[in-house]
């Protein structure tokens, strides 16, 4: 299926009234948190503007806001309603990855709600209209037209001209290449669906730093396994990773830290997010941390001559380089290169 153009009508509205408001679909765009207060409505979308363009552009009743932010809703979702539209609030956090049956759900949700009426838009918008909105716009684009990450997210960015990267957050992009899979599988999303059907715990038995500046090894670093709660909207502690020992690594001044959770650790969830916490001296240095789906990891981790029809209940190991770890507030700041991967072992039980 062909991916559409933009009508000119629907954006000549929107540069008329200066709003930050990107048409990546002809019913699917991408904006700011819009704001009903007079305050904040020189730097921000005025939500009654935005509602009045949407009206002009679909017409009443026929369009929908989805509000992902987790922070707060930034506006009375009543108001919505009052100027003509719908509203839908699915929060997840900033700067994370979505759960995956979340993201997939909501998905579903928006495709159903226009293919009921040809003329019903979604307005999708997190804080800035990046990294939730661009992950869950590109996910769609996936899905309706069959294409790749790649060309999706390169439709976002060339619609969504504001930002030059489109979706980037490491955690995020992992997601989406998951999704990819399970689109381009039916074997693989067949697997899926019958292993979030039988009950596994995930059990955390180790996690190495490699090749850690010594100077750096003892004290410094803390660790914490995560998991999501509330649908997304927010994160539990599964286990802090303290008892710790150093092996010698590639070279003399660095060392494999080895860090294991003090208590046993289960997850019931295959979601999990390591967070990499280094201090000197009370001052952060720095803040990195990745979020895997595990049974995805286990069953995408299949050679060509295993069969993909069940899961391996030994040990896996997920390998996460440096470069593919969330940097600070999730972009790629990661800072001065303290280590080369983290490599986690778990065991499903």
């Amino acid at each position: 299926m062909k991916i559409p153009s933009i009508p000119l009508e629907l954006t000549q509205n929107v540069q008329k009234h200066n709003l930050d408001l990107a048409y990546i679909l002809p019913n699917i765009a991408a904006c700011s948190a819009p704001t009903d207060k007079k305050v904040k409505k020189l730097y921000q979308n005025s939500l009654k503007t935005l509602c009045g363009v949407l009206n002009e552009n679909h017409g009443k009743h026929n369009w929908m806001i989805v509000n992902l932010r987790t922070e707060k809703y930034g506006y009375d979702p009543k108001l919505v309603e009052v100027y003509g539209g719908l509203f839908e609030y699915r929060p997840f956090l900033d700067n994370n990855a979505i759960p995956l049956d979340e993201f997939i759900d909501t998905i579903h949700f928006i495709d159903q709600f226009m293919a009921a009426d040809n003329r019903r838009a979604v307005i999708v918008h997190c804080r800035h209209g990046k990294g939730r909105t661009g992950s869950l716009i590109v996910g769609y684009i996936m899905y309706k037209y069959g294409v790749s990450f790649d060309k999706a997210n390169t439709l976002f960015v060339k619609r969504r001209k504001i930002y030059r990267h489109g979706v980037s957050v490491p955690s995020q992009v992992r997601y989406l290449r998951y999704y990819e899979g399970l689109l381009n599988s039916s074997e693989l999303r067949a697997t899926y669906i019958r292993l979030r059907e039988v009950p596994i715990k995930i059990k955390v038995q180790k996690l190495v730093v490699h090749n850690l500046n010594k100077k750096y090894s003892l004290g410094t670093l803390g660790i914490q396994c995560q998991t999501f709660a509330d649908h997304g909207a927010s994160l539990v502690l599964v286990s802090k990773l303290k008892d710790r020992k150093a092996d010698k690594g590639e070279k003399a001044d660095v060392v494999d830290l080895i860090c294991i959770p003090s208590k046993k650790a289960y997850c019931e969830s295959p979601e999990i997010s390591f967070q990499l916490t280094m201090r000197m001296n009370s001052l952060t240095v720095f803040m990195l941390w990745f979020f895997v789906n595990c049974y995805l990891e286990n069953i995408m981790s299949f050679d060509n001559s295993q069969t993909i029809g069940s899961i391996k209940q030994e040990e896996m190991n997920i390998d996460i380089p440096w470069e593919r770890m969330d940097g600070y507030r999730g972009s790629n700041g990661r800072g001065y290169r303290f280590f080369d991967s983290v490599s986690v072992t778990l065991e499903m039980i």
